[in-house]
């Protein structure tokens, strides 16, 4: 891994990014969770090194060291990514996005696709039809679509409130942290509580979130606005760059039904289902994911 490094965009904003892997891989932008930030590529640095890939991760725009921007939008952080491309001299590469990183890797392939070789979507996030009533961003989109005062209110103090517990807990000793984050596993889906329960996953987890909000919660809550309640700004069935997907069929985080639904309207999508798996499956699969990504990155190659 780099250090934390920083790229100047034409705007005067600053990204900041890390790199993982393998430095004469070949280059893959990455997409972290959300909340998340650069520090969430740890969990993919040996992998990406035995499958030879470069992964580079910035910040969103408020998350990490990343400077804010006012008004927030899938396509608007798929520009900034493609600067830095540009200033990093990549000229063709993958996109890879985990969670809530999925909606950009969509993104810059509407705005680039003859830059990019292939996608790939970890547990991703896809757009949410209303009629949809399972899993915990379902029951967000539902509130946050009615426009509700209340629901913006609960969103604002929930936001605030992990921002602060992750800063405590980053603080705590091992043996006083442990019995917190143990309880807060039990909240998880069983698949997910074994993944959670294994050295060294929790405190990566804890240090990537805690460097998210660095700045407070407001880049949450615009990256949120853009997910939940906002037009993405373009349609699935307009994505011409091929998909990788990878899905648990018990991800309660971002649900089977949807990404299927997602993987439906892809032009071009080869899509796997882990069953009995949940949101943090990929840490069960992370060296097959990423040599798949690596195989069908360079081989797309003119």
């Amino acid at each position: 891994m780099t250090g934390s490094l920083l790229y100047s965009l034409a705007d005067g904003r600053r990204i900041a990014y890390a790199e993982w892997g393998n430095r004469e891989g070949f280059p893959c932008l990455f997409f972290h969770g959300s909340p998340g930030s650069r520090l969430f590529g740890k969990y993919f640095d040996e992998p990406a090194r035995r499958a030879r890939l470069r992964i580079i991760a910035p910040d969103r725009p408020g998350f990490g060291r990343s400077d804010p921007v006012e008004k927030y939008t899938f396509l608007g952080v798929a520009e900034d990514a493609l600067a830095l491309a540009d200033g990093l001299g990549l000229d063709r590469f993958a996109v890879v996005g985990v969670s809530g990183g999925a909606p950009y890797v969509y993104a810059i392939s509407t705005v680039a696709p003859e830059r990019i070789t292939v996608g790939g979507i970890i547990s991703g996030l896809a757009p949410i039809d209303d009629d949809e009533t399972e899993g915990r961003n379902a029951k967000l989109v539902t509130a946050m679509r009615s426009n509700s005062r209340v629901a913006e209110v609960r969103l604002r103090v929930t936001s605030s409130g992990l921002g602060w517990a992750v800063r405590v807990l980053r603080r705590l000793p091992t043996n006083l942290r442990r019995p917190i984050i143990a309880r807060f596993a039990r909240s998880l889906p069983k698949a997910d509580q074994e993944v959670f329960a294994r050295d060294g996953i929790a405190d990566i987890g804890i240090e990537d979130m805690g460097e998210s909000m660095r700045q407070g919660s407001r880049a949450v809550l615009q990256e949120v606005a853009a997910a939940l309640r906002e037009p993405w700004g373009f349609d699935l069935r307009d994505v011409r760059v091929p998909m990788l997907m990878w899905h648990g069929t018990k991800d309660q985080n971002a649900m089977c039904s949807t990404a299927r639904r997602a993987a439906g309207l892809l032009p071009q999508c080869d899509a796997t289902y882990y069953e009995g798996e949940a949101h943090l499956c990929f840490m069960n699969h992370v060296d097959e994911i990423l040599e798949a990504i690596a195989r069908a990155a360079s081989g797309s190659q003119p």
